[in-house]
Formats: C-alpha cells, structure tokens, sequence
C-alpha cells in the first residue's frame, strides 16, 4: 500500500494526456446566457418577494 504522499506525488505527475491538464487551472470563461438566466430568476424571485410583502402591508 502506498503512502499518502505517493499518491499526491504521483497525481501531481500524471502524463500530459490526464483531463486534469488539459487546461490550465484557473478563472475559465462562463457563459454569458448562464449569467442572464440567473440574474433573471433571482429578479423574478425578488419581485415576488417584494409583492408578496406590499400584499401583506396592504392586507394588515
């Protein structure tokens, strides 16, 4: 059984065609719909929030 460092040591140098570096680590591009539909969502979520708040003002 090999030691904890051994499989570090060895996962750190797995061959070039490994998935892991295939790209380099860091901030990779997301996509801009992605981002539209989130914000979009948490829009809609604040809206029904804030009606559902006046409503119960309104209603109190």
């Amino acid at each position: 059984m090999e030691s904890h460092h051994a499989l570090a040591a060895h996962h750190e140098h797995a061959g070039h065609g490994h998935p892991s570096h295939e790209r380099p680590h860091g901030i990779r591009p997301t996509d801009s719909s992605y981002h539209l539909v989130v914000r979009t969502v948490l829009w809609i979520i604040a809206g029904l929030v804030f009606l559902a708040f006046a409503l119960w003002w309104f209603l109190t």
